[in-house]
């Protein structure tokens, strides 16, 4: 979307994770795309599939200099002071609703899924709107996976709601996808994600020229996310209903547009890989996002 909150590395190294595989890494960081780790930490001996209590962080570099952070399905929140107790535990909540189980969904695979994104350290840093620019967090972003970041303080509930789920929905496009489907899901140019965005660019549904000025490594996967956050939010009828009229990056804004459009690419990216591990939470829920949250 126009609104970029991208965490791009200062620095950005060209080199390929190996083999045939047509991923870019920064070998000078060890991240795919300037910010997915490569390197797998262990898991933990408790359950991942919890939402735990916001609690303050250790002080250590690996989160600074976020003071608070909440652990939800393999994902970590990390957020500022400013930041209410509320807005992270609905967040948290949010990820949750989002791996409730249904007819289509695969307890095996959602649990590799949340797996993968611990990981492989999933983060989402929390910010009040206005205060983003003026904090760094480099440290962070150099321990975790951490692609983008979600700001509370949007000026209406329909851009709020949006803000939230785009956000959620590039980390684990990002890293859980890119780890659990690799031929579906990668950050690759021989992905059928990648296909996809093609298909859609020479299209004309998919307009990436925003993104063009970004350095090479980062452009993919920028773009790979963009193009999968509208494709997974337009099936899910999030455009429909929360969205606006704005076509100039993306047409095909609910899902039999995309069916009619782009049927194969539903089948795969939808139908066979996203309804096996994710829903979308119900409006009922979302709209209580939009709500201005204060301790």
């Amino acid at each position: 979307m126009k609104k970029i909150n991208f965490i791009i590395p200062l620095l950005i190294l060209f080199s390929s994770c190996g083999g045939s595989d047509s991923s870019s890494s920064s070998s000078g960081s060890n991240k795919i795309g300037g910010c997915v780790l490569t390197t797998a930490r262990a898991l933990p001996l408790d359950s991942l599939r919890a939402v735990s209590s916001v609690s303050a962080t250790d002080g250590s570099a690996t989160y600074a200099p976020f003071t608070k952070i909440l652990t939800s399905y393999g994902t970590t929140l990390i957020a500022i002071s400013t930041v209410s107790d509320s807005f992270v535990m609905d967040i948290g909540s949010t990820i949750k609703e989002m791996f409730d189980a249904t007819t289509s969904t695969d307890p095996a695979i959602q649990s590799t899924f949340i797996e993968n994104s611990y990981k492989y350290a999933s983060t989402i840093p929390l910010f009040i709107d206005t205060d983003f620019n003026t904090f760094d967090f480099q440290n962070s972003k150099d321990s975790n996976s951490i692609c983008d970041t979600i700001s509370a303080g949007q000026e209406s509930r329909n851009t709020q709601v949006l803000e939230i789920m785009e956000h959620i929905l590039h980390i684990m496009t990002d890293v859980g996808f890119h780890y659990t489907y690799p031929s579906e899901w990668g950050l690759t140019t021989s992905s059928t994600l990648y296909t996809c965005m093609q298909e859609a660019i020479s299209s004309g549904y998919f307009n990436s020229s925003s993104y063009d000025s970004m350095d090479a490594e980062v452009k993919d996967r920028v773009k790979l996310q963009e193009f999968a956050y509208w494709f997974i939010s337009s099936a899910w009828g999030l455009q429909t209903t929360y969205g606006d009229n704005d076509i100039s990056e993306w047409t095909l804004k609910n899902k039999s547009s995309l069916q009619s459009n782009m049927s194969s690419c539903f089948t795969t990216l939808i139908t066979n890989t996203v309804n096996k591990v994710l829903i979308s939470p119900e409006t009922s829920f979302l709209n209580t996002l939009g709500d201005n949250h204060s301790d």
